[in-house]
Formats: structure tokens, C-alpha cells, sequence
């Protein structure tokens, strides 16, 4: 509490103020010192919780925390950010889980739940770091970019923010972000076949690919690509996972996939509409079938 020299009034000093803190608001007004103090030992002893939580699940061997679905997963990893936020300038998220499981949609909606509580969050997508031969990801140059931003530059059209949201497959370990991120979140999903059905709709909306020249490939399938593709399906080392988040999101439209076994095709159908159908080699059904478990009818 200073005091104005002039009239003699007392003056309430300001000090510092965190980028964003979830556990209460200010709407601006300055906050007494030991205020300030109290907000920060309440969000460290929050921290610390959680931190005991996911000790006591590794020592009772249950693994990570679980939430049924994305509305609670959202829900939670939101306070787990505001928690954060309230010791901290910046918090590092990372977001994986398997091609197709929902990481990007997550990420976008925990995005867009900070911003309406006047957090900026930036999403760096690790898709976007893959080298010309589209199989190798750029390391060096995803934790430059990571690195950049954590020290407020502008890489590209990404903007620095108090949140930085890495989402891919393999962005929980820390030998990909070349750091340990501060909360990390895996996306639990169903089968590779129903997966994989949605990412290639979503690649032909993108301009990626068609959907025809995706199950052109997917008929053949090389000896390194089903090595490559059992790396990508295997899980990641739970232990250091955070938090898993199982991805119940279903609707009667939903794209699939099959094999027809009477006509030797790939079938893919959006609800009941048959979108394309592609032959298959007879020697690659049960590599397609077994290997990589689309459903034979």
C-alpha cells in the first residue's frame, strides 16, 4: 500500500499480472499484493495435485487419468491450462493420438473454449513438418518453430501465444518437440477402418487427395508401408501421457469402408451412398483384411 505524496491518500500498488489466470478474474483492477500471492500458491498447490494424481495412478498402476469423451476431456484439460496459465507466462501443450482419432478437432476446440475466456492459443499441427518425401518428420524444424514462438516471434502465419497446442501422432514424446510439454493428452479412438475412412474424406475436402487415389493405395500396400503403417497404429509409451480422451463421437452419416469379397473391391460408402469402389489384387485382400483390419462382407 503506497501513499500519494501530494494529497495523502493511500494508492493500491499494481503488480505484476499473469497473461491469463483461470482460477478468478479482475476485470482489470489491480490486485493487493498478498492477493497476488494467495492466486499463485492456490495454483501451484493445483499443480502439485495434479502431479500427485498422476504419481498415485503410476504407483497403483492404472495408468493416465480417462475421460469418457470429448466433452469431458475438453473440460478438464481446459482447467488444467487455466491452472497453468496462473503460475506461468506460457504453457506447452501436446495433443496426439492415432491418423483419423479427433486430435485436430480437439485441439481446435479447446482453441476455441481459451479464446472465449480472452486466451490467444496457437495450434502447430506436425502434419505440416513433414519432409518432401512425405514419410519423414522434420524434427529440427518443428522444435525451431516451437522454440521461436515460446520466445514471442512470428513463425510463417503462426502467431506467439500463452498457449501453444502441438498436435500429431507422435507429439507426447519428448524426443519430437525436443521438450517436455506441461500437459499431454492422447486421443483414444475406434478402429483403424472407421478412422481411416474419415481422414480420407477429410484429405479429399482439403484438395489432398481424392478419395479414389487414397484406396488406390491402401490395394498396394508395399512391405515398408505396412512397416510404417504398424509404426504409426502402435500406442505410445502411456507412462507419460497425462490424460487419455476416448473419442465416442458417432453418427448414423459417418463415412466407412469395407472389402467386398464376392467382387474383390474396396468399398467406400458416406451413410448409404457408395462413393467409390476400387479393385483389388487378389494377394493384397489379406494383407488389407488382416494386416490392416478392414472388415470383409
Amino acid at each position: 500500500m503506497g501513499i500519494n505524496s501530494k494529497s495523502g491518500s493511500h494508492e493500491v500498488e499494481k503488480v505484476p499480472q499473469p497473461l491469463y489466470n483461470g482460477l478468478s478474474r479482475n476485470n482489470g483492477i489491480p490486485l493487493l499484493q498478498n492477493e497476488e500471492e494467495n492466486r499463485l500458491e492456490e495454483s501451484e498447490t493445483a499443480i502439485q495435485d495434479f502431479n500427485a494424481m498422476k504419481n498415485v495412478r503410476a504407483m497403483l498402476g492404472v495408468g493416465p487419468e480417462r475421460e469418457e469423451g470429448f466433452d469431458a476431456g475438453l473440460q478438464t484439460t481446459k482447467r488444467k491450462v487455466d491452472v497453468l496459465l496462473a503460475a506461468r507466462k506460457s504453457v506447452l501443450m501436446s495433443i496426439a493420438g492415432k491418423t483419423g482419432s479427433g486430435k485436430t478437432v480437439f485441439a481446435n476446440q479447446l482453441r476455441d473454449m481459451l479464446a472465449a475466456d480472452g486466451t490467444h492459443a496457437t495450434i502447430i499441427s506436425s502434419d505440416d513438418y513433414y519432409k518432401e518425401d512425405g514419410k519423414t518428420l522434420d524434427l529440427e524444424e518443428l522444435q525451431k518453430t516451437i522454440l521461436r514462438l515460446r520466445a514471442g516471434e512470428k513463425v510463417g502465419k503462426l502467431e506467439p501465444a500463452p498457449v501453444l497446442i502441438v498436435e500429431g501422432l507422435q507429439t507426447i514424446e519428448d524426443e519430437t518437440l525436443g521438450q517436455t510439454p506441461d500437459d499431454r493428452v492422447y486421443i483414444e479412438a475406434p478402429s483403424f477402418q472407421k478412422r481411416i475412412a474419415g481422414r480420407l474424406l477429410r484429405d479429399e475436402e482439403s484438395g489432398f487427395r481424392t478419395i479414389r487415389e487414397a484406396l488406390s493405395t491402401l490395394t498396394s500396400l508395399s512391405a515398408e508401408d505396412l512397416k510404417r503403417f504398424k509404426q504409426f497404429e502402435a500406442d505410445p509409451d502411456m507412462r507419460t501421457v497425462d490424460r487419455i480422451v476416448r473419442n465416442t463421437h458417432s453418427n448414423p452419416n459417418d463415412p466407412t469402408l469395407y472389402i467386398d469379397r464376392s467382387k474383390n473391391t474396396i468399398v467406400y460408402m458416406v451413410g448409404d451412398e457408395k462413393r467409390e469402389e476400387v479393385e483389388i489384387p487378389p494377394s493384397q485382400i489379406p494383407i488389407i483384411a488382416n494386416e490392416i483390419g478392414i472388415e470383409m462382407r
